[in-house]
């Protein structure tokens, strides 16, 4: 299972569940996790670790990401019989939460009030909504 941590608007850290059951082995201990992506085209994965070589580290992250932009995940796994199929693909956005608002401005008159903000930096991602 992926379980994927967005660090920054920069970075997004891929952390795999470890298979430890031996029927999720396949009777053999795992030789290798092989993590793939999609640079964000939506067509085709490239593997980045553990295919040409074995890898149990059961983590991975990718750097120098566009902000805003989003990735697809999927690993497979390797025991003494092979390769299993792919995982579920995990997608992902290359962000992070905003930064806090500064407090709003008010001004009021006898009948309304106005309240007014300055928009804080957004993590790489659009605001949806406020709340007052």
């Amino acid at each position: 299972m992926i379980d994927s941590t967005i660090s920054d608007e920069n970075k997004i850290k891929v952390v795999l569940t470890a298979m430890t059951d031996k029927v999720e082995q396949g009777g053999s201990p795992i030789t290798s996790y092989s993590i793939e992506w999609d640079l964000g085209t939506g067509f085709a994965f490239t593997a980045v670790v553990g295919h040409d070589t074995n890898n149990v580290l059961l983590e991975y992250t990718f750097n120098s990401l566009t902000k805003g932009s989003v990735y697809r995940f999927r690993y497979r796994v390797r025991n003494i019989f092979g390769w299993s199929a792919y995982s579920d693909e995990v997608e992902r956005m290359a962000a992070m939460v905003p930064y806090t608002p500064v407090a709003p401005m008010t001004s009021n008159t006898q009948t309304s009030v106005t309240v007014a903000w300055q928009l804080p930096y957004n993590g790489g991602a659009l605001i949806e909504s406020f709340i007052l």
